[in-house]
């Protein structure tokens, strides 16, 4: 096609490479995006894959899947697409926004897309995309990621570079009526046998012994035996397709092959970087590489995405116009845009074949510092509008998986600039018992919920009464009904009703309690079956909280978390008190106590002294004499709980929050208290019971508790909504009580003190734990 005839074709026109990201694409990115990447917004390399089209009525797309975040993508586990055959790699970059205001306004796209297309055009400038075709198609992803909706915002685009002028074309033809039926299929064969091939391996049909050719899918079937049957295949998308023809049909048009199956002397598919030995002729299609054999042909083939009649994919646009910059004399080439049929099979009747007139390159054509050629790329949403495309997965999400989802994700949240080096695992994964399912242990429950744990077991005897639901929050109106339900087992129903990813249980055990005799044999014996029961709770879990309305119902759980080295949190409230502690490590333990000695000597930097090593003590370390029935001729009043409503959120809370501390600390349960070193450590977390500061999980029921009773002090205030403020004068008295659950107190303007004490203004503190992961004063 001479110059001349070339000015009456049309300009080429091609079909864009659709994108396509997989549901485990987006998972994979939302799970980089909170544990890795977190407010990065540096770009991260991706990969995808795409294949030749298949279909008539719709192009294959390049796709995204969970393995696209890999670098080495042969190695991939998570990718769908790279373990099927005749797949292509493509590679790209993508940009994770952290907020909608940035992705939208914020991010250049003409730049971005510019930048892309700057890569393409220096390794197209150097040589590479010979040896690498995929450089030539280089992608970009723009995204904005709402984890709390499952909602995904994205721009995708795949520069193409505008050349000086306009590629032109001659009317194209399928590949059987170019080279006739018989030709045809040897063609599909090679190109079929290139698309299922080793990458960087040569295929050529080779006269075999007798004379009779050899099958070049016979040549592809026994090299593939020779390898590993499960390694994925990621066969470049572009290749060099040469054929002869005998000397007795030399004279014979070169144009057209159509009707002359006998003249494929050699059929060969080589790698692109076969471009070089193109000869001076000005269209590409001979030379003479010094055999006997003439009249070589020369075609470029590639592996076409496009379905549309005429019209071939968006990755050729790029690919010719690297030849007519690198090979600037070389004025047209023969394009094969090779196509399958559904079964994969490369498909004589749906491959076009095209002659394409490459436009003249000036020299030096954008060659200069800074230089990029024009590029356009970026994909129009759904509605072919430009803008971004969105994609929700919250109605294919079970509520369960959402539930899941949202509460890992304020956790991990944390990470982000609260406290980088929590452990999130190290609390998830801690099997907690829960002594009483009262006020404390509801509050206490709802709180590990809030910290992921995902094993809880509740124990306790008591039924639900109708005092009990607005206190202790797992509890309902209908449980009360006809007797009540059993608490355990109520609290765990409610457990799963809040969270249905729990593994919660609701044990109905009475404990063995000093001062408790039992009344007949048969008692006895159920004493027996549920101290047993207790035991083995107890070993079969890490950490175990002591919440039982009683002292005495506290004393065997501590001697058997004792044993076993569990850890061991009690909690306890009185009206206008509580008080929060963890029990050291078992004296018969001297495997934790060196640990203990370890952990000191290696944070101070010298060894400390014997009363700074002694370790922790218990609930009931200073008691004179063992525990009595305390329930024994007591007042109502005084068999109740009579605690402010408000303490028991702030003392479950504190009790949980002391729990994710520890778990924290690298001593584990041997972690020191706060304060009996000399010299502080970089330890991430602190384990004072007395002084909890920093970011929490659980900081939210604090400070509820403090509001409301801070109402409630302000109501039972004579002045009522003028009351002063406490410590506003100089006079103090002596209140009885703080609206401070924390136990602040000062003066009031009254003669006579309000049944709940001063009122404050203020109430501020911070819970100390492992805050920018340091300890702190």
């Amino acid at each position: 096609m001479d110059s001349t005839s070339a000015s009456h074709f049309p300009a080429l026109k091609f079909a864009p490479l659709q994108s396509r990201f997989d549901v485990q694409f987006w998972s994979e990115l939302a799970e980089r995006k909170l544990d890795r990447y977190r407010l990065s917004e540096e770009p991260v390399p991706l990969h995808g894959t795409f294949s030749c089209s298949r279909y008539v009525e719709v192009g294959s797309q390049l796709c995204l899947d969970g393995g696209s975040f890999e670098l080495d993508h042969h190695c991939s586990s998570n990718s769908t697409s790279s373990a099927q055959a005749g797949q292509h790699l493509v590679k790209g970059t993508g940009r994770l926004y952290n907020t909608w205001e940035n992705f939208r306004d914020g991010s250049d796209k003409a730049e971005l897309l510019k930048e892309a297309a700057a890569r393409v055009w220096k390794d197209i400038l150097s040589g590479e995309t010979e040896s690498t075709p995929e450089l030539l198609s280089q992608f970009t992803v723009l995204c904005y990621a709402d984890l709390k909706l499952f909602h995904f915002n994205y721009w995708f685009g795949l520069p193409a570079l505008k050349p000086p002028s306009p590629f032109l074309t001659s009317p194209s033809q399928s590949l059987e009526e170019y080279f006739g039926t018989d030709a045809s299929k040897k063609v599909a064969e090679a190109c079929d046998a290139w698309l299922r091939q080793s990458p960087g391996h040569q295929l050529v049909e080779q006269p075999a012994q007798g004379g009779e050719s050899t099958s070049v899918c016979e040549m592809a079937a026994s090299q593939l035996s020779r390898t590993d049957v499960n390694t994925p295949h990621a066969s470049p998308f572009a290749w060099m397709l040469s054929y002869c023809i005998s000397q007795e049909d030399a004279t014979l048009p070169q144009e057209s092959c159509t009707g002359l199956p006998g003249i494929m002397a050699r059929l060969a598919c080589q790698p692109l970087a076969a471009l070089n030995q193109l000869s001076a002729s000005s269209d590409g299609s001979t030379v003479s590489d010094g055999s006997t054999v003439s009249n070589e042909q020369w075609m470029l083939a590639f592996s076409d995405h496009s379905s549309v009649s005429g019209h071939p994919g968006w990755v050729l646009r790029n690919l010719l116009l690297m030849i007519a910059v690198r090979y600037p004399l070389v004025k047209s080439m023969k394009v094969v845009c090779v196509r399958a049929s559904k079964t994969g099979r490369v498909d004589p009747s749906r491959c076009l074949v095209l002659t394409v007139q490459l436009p003249a390159v000036p020299d030096g054509w954008c060659q200069g510092p800074g230089e990029v050629p024009e590029a356009v790329g970026w994909e129009p949403n759904a509605e072919g509008r430009l803008l971004p495309r969105k994609v929700d997965l919250s109605p294919v999400m079970s509520p369960t998986l959402l539930a899941e989802q949202a509460v890992g994700l304020n956790l991990r949240l944390m990470r982000w600039r609260a406290a980088p080096d929590l452990e999130i695992s190290h609390i998830a994964n801690c099997k907690c018992l829960i002594l009483g399912a009262g006020t404390l242990g509801c509050s206490v429950s709802r709180c590990l919920l809030a910290w992921g744990v995902h094993k809880i077991t509740l124990v306790d005897s008591s039924r639900v009464s109708y005092s009990n639901p607005v206190r202790q929050w797992l509890y309902e109106l209908k449980d009360c009904t006809a007797g009540g339900k059993p608490k355990a087992a109520a609290a765990a129903e409610a457990l799963l009703r809040i969270f249905p990813s729990v593994n919660v249980e609701g044990k109905n055990i009475s404990i063995p309690m000093p001062g408790h005799a039992p009344a007949n044999d048969a008692h006895e014996q159920s004493m027996h079956e549920a101290y047993d029961s207790l035991d083995q709770l107890v070993s079969e879990h890490d950490a175990v909280f002591l919440l039982t309305d009683t002292r005495e119902s506290r004393w065997l759980p501590s001697l058997l978390s004792a044993v076993h080295g569990k850890i061991t949190i009690t909690a306890a409230v009185g009206f206008d008190s509580y008080v929060v502690m963890r029990h050291g490590t078992s004296p018969l333990d001297s495997a934790r106590t060196e640990g203990l000695n370890s952990t000191h000597e290696s944070g101070s930097g010298a060894p400390s002294s014997q009363a700074q090593l002694r370790r922790l003590g218990c609930y009931f370390c200073n008691d004179v004499v063992g525990p009595v029935n305390s329930t024994h001729n007591r007042t109502l009043d005084q068999q109740c709980t009579v605690a402010r409503p408000g303490l028991a959120p702030i003392t479950s809370a504190l009790a949980v929050e002391l729990l994710a501390a520890l778990l924290q600390h690298p001593a584990g349960i041997a972690a020191p208290a706060q304060g009996s070193t000399p010299a502080r450590t970089a330890a991430s977390a602190s384990a004072d019971a007395a002084g909890l500061q920093g970011v929490t999980a659980c900081l939210a029921p604090i400070t509820s508790a403090l509001a409301v009773e801070l109402l409630a002090a302000l109501l039972q205030h004579p002045a009522g909504i003028a009351a002063p403020a406490q410590g506003s004068t100089p006079a103090r008295t002596a209140a009885s009580a703080s609206a401070d659950a924390a136990g602040l107190q000062g003066a009031t303007a009254c003669e006579e003190e309000p049944a709940l004490g001063a009122v404050p203004h203020m109430i501020r503190g911070q819970l100390n734990g492992f805050s920018q992961a340091r300890w702190r004063p």
